[in-house]
Order: structure tokens, then sequence, then C-alpha cells
């Protein structure tokens, strides 16, 4: 998450507002499309995985991922011609193709499902580095080449996507060939994931996929800026949802509903640090590094920072219901929050800008959060954060949960 940040001002100075609005929204898109091409696969495989079988649910996979290729790619064409206007025609069939590549990032999140249940979390950095490194290099070789626009960018993103995949398999070592698990139980198991993940996804994606449409191509770059700056959060959102999922998925009754509360402190705690700190920095950042055009995004990025707490608070509590099986209630809550945000923000249509996305995105979560806490399970313990749990949020990063949490 920290070299795309780094790249971020040369994408934003060079692109101008209503480009880099463009260029966020399709992204947005991007970034759901393999959440909704893959229809809770990732999640039905790690659980399987867990149960000591997931090889055959990786070759599984891989044919269904095979058969979505083709779709992909045809729902990417109608996408880009009716929901992002402005996009080139080499654009479209940019965006086209990296739909399709969304298929393959599904395919290379089972294969991470794999590598969390082994708790091989020095691969998994590899291989989430490999994506945005490619990104990151990528972006700067187009600036210094002075061929940045938001179709050259679409085909980099493509070429991230690659790099992820082929760093995941070489990780994973699972082989293509051997036994494979029945579809039906993996679609059925999959398709109780598949609401929560697109409403997770969507409440970090939709919002910003429809501003080009509902608040214009400038006021939409002042969002996506506002959305970069909050997004540093996500470092901390995936390292506490792969600590949690294991752990959570092999312990029942009080000892389940501990370990829950304090995966929610440690959330808290260590989301309510970063916003505090990113809350005073966060106007030196936009002027600095993405200039004064973008000044604007100013009030946005501090409305953002505040709901990045409750992103890493939601992302958390989910790997913890799916650890759990309990894929419905993450769809509820989920499902719920997007809902709530999106008709929120499509209320301001015609006279809304960057600052009501930002309001938008931040009810969406408060909905969520709320929904997700309900449905953990409860002990004796609080969910409200201690100064004790700062080391043990400090050491959770830094070497992991102690065998005791």
């Amino acid at each position: 998450m920290i070299l795309p940040f780094v790249v971020a001002p040369l994408i934003a100075r060079d692109l101008g507002p209503a480009e880099r609005g463009l260029y966020g929204s399709a992204i947005a898109g991007l970034a759901l499309a393999p959440v909704l091409f893959g229809m809770g696969l990732p999640l039905a495989v790690r659980r399987e995985a867990a149960r000591g079988d997931g090889g055959a649910a990786i070759r599984t996979a891989m044919w269904i991922c095979a058969a979505m290729l083709l779709p992909a790619v045809g729902i990417g064409f109608l996408v880009a011609r009716h929901m992002l206007p402005g996009l080139t025609s080499v654009g479209i069939a940019a965006f086209a193709i990296a739909c399709g590549s969304a298929v393959l990032q599904t395919f290379g999140l089972c294969l991470q499902g794999c590598l969390v249940i082994e708790h091989r979390y020095a691969a998994i950095a590899v291989v989430q580095i490999a994506q945005s490194a490619t990104m990151s290099l990528g972006a700067a070789g187009l600036w210094f080449a002075d061929r940045m626009t938001v179709a050259s960018l679409l085909v980099v993103f493509v070429a991230s996507i690659l790099a992820t995949v082929i760093a995941a398999a070489a990780a994973a070592r699972v082989s293509l060939r051997g036994a494979r698990a029945r579809p039906q139980p993996l679609l059925v198991e999959s398709v109780s994931y598949a609401g929560s993940q697109i409403a997770e996804t969507g409440s970090n994606t939709l919002i910003p996929l429809l501003a080009v449409l509902v608040i214009g191509g400038r006021e939409s770059g002042y969002l996506a800026v506002a959305m970069t700056i909050a997004s540093l959060a996500a470092v901390l959102a995936n390292t506490l949802g792969v600590l949690g999922y294991r752990d959570a998925a092999t312990r029942t009754g009080v000892e389940l509903a501990e370990f829950c509360a304090l995966i929610v402190r440690i959330s808290l705690a260590s989301a309510g640090l970063f916003a505090l700190a990113m809350a005073c920095l966060t106007p030196l950042l936009i002027s600095t590094l993405f200039g004064e055009e973008y000044r604007p995004a100013i009030g946005p990025a501090l409305v953002a920072v505040a709901g990045s707490i409750l992103y890493v608070l939601n992302f958390a509590t989910s790997q913890l219901l799916a650890a759990q099986g309990r894929g419905w209630s993450m769809t509820a809550a989920q499902v719920g929050g997007l809902v709530v945000g999106v008709t929120v923000f499509a209320a301001g249509a015609g006279w809304a800008g960057a600052l009501w996305g930002a309001i938008a995105v931040l009810i969406c979560r408060v909905v969520t959060a709320v929904a997700c806490l309900r449905s953990l399970p409860r002990g004796a313990s609080s969910f409200i954060p201690r100064l004790n749990d700062l080391p043990v949020a400090a050491r959770a990063y830094v070497r992991g949960l102690p065998a005791d949490a």
C-alpha cells in the first residue's frame, strides 16, 4: 500500500483533477471486479485449506475462474461504455481487458488464502509487494516518458495483476494436476460469502465508481485523492485480518468471544492512532505532494481518515465472522451499510461534491460497524480499547499475536 501512495502525487499532478477522477472511478470498478466475479470463492477456498484440502479446492477454483474470463471482459466493456464517460476507445478496451484480468486476480486471492492458513506471512508480503511494485514502477515509467494517460495506467494495472498471480502461484506451489474438489459444494459455500465480500469492497469502491456520474469529474478527482490518503489504513486492516482468521476458525465458546474482543480493541486502538497522525499530516501532505490544485480535497480527506478507523474495524470483524463460517451475518452487515451509504450519496446528485461523497462512505462504515459488532460473540471483555492493548497491538503487527491471545 505504501508504494502506490508514493507515485499517487505523480499521477494526480500529471492527469489533473478531472482525469484523476476518471482514473479513480476506473480503479474503483477494477477493485470491485475480482470480488464480484469471484462470488466469495477465495474465502471458500481458504476454508477448505483450513480443513486440510486446499490443493483440491485450488484446482477446482482454477477451472471456475477460467470459465469467467470472457464474460468478465464483456462486462468490463459495458461498464466502460456506460459508467465511465470520458474514456477514449483505447481506454475502453484497456478497461475491458483489465476486467478480464480481475478474474485472474480472483485465482491469485485463492492461492493467497492457502498461504494464510499455512502462516506464510513473508510469502504473502512478497505477493502483495509484487503488485504494488509493478504498478508503482510502471506509473513512474509513464511519468518519466511523458506517456501517462488513463488508458496507459490501465495497461500497467493489468501487468501488476499478472505479476501478482505469478508470484502467488510460485509461493503456493500447488500442483495443477491431481484430485479436484467437487465444484457444487465449493460454490454453495462461496455464495454465502459473496454478498458480504461484494458489499465490503463496494463500500470502499462503489461510491468512487459512481462519483464521475454523481458529482462530476473534478469533484471525483478530489474524492479520489481523499480516499488515497485514507487507504494507507489498509495495511493495518489486512494484517489484522490475516492474523485473526485462523485463530478464530479454531476457537469456540468463551475463548472465541475473548479473542474477538481482543481483535476489536486492537483494531480500534491502532486505527485510532493512525487516524490521529494522518489528520495532523493530511493538509501538509495534500498541499505539498499533490499541489495547491488539490487543496479542496483536504476536507474530504479528513472525513475519509476518520472513516479509516471503521474500515480497519469492519475488515477485521468481517474476517472473524468468515472464520466462523457466518457468511450471511457478514452479508447482512455489509449490504446494510452499502445500501445506506449509496442512498445518501445518490441523494446529493446535482449539488453535492467530494465532501458529501466522503460523508456517505463514513455513514456506510458506521452502519456496517454496528452490525458486525452485534454479530460477534460476546464475553466478559469489553470492546472498548484499553492502554494495555497498545503493546499487544504493536507486537501483533511486528511479530504476530501471542500464543495466549
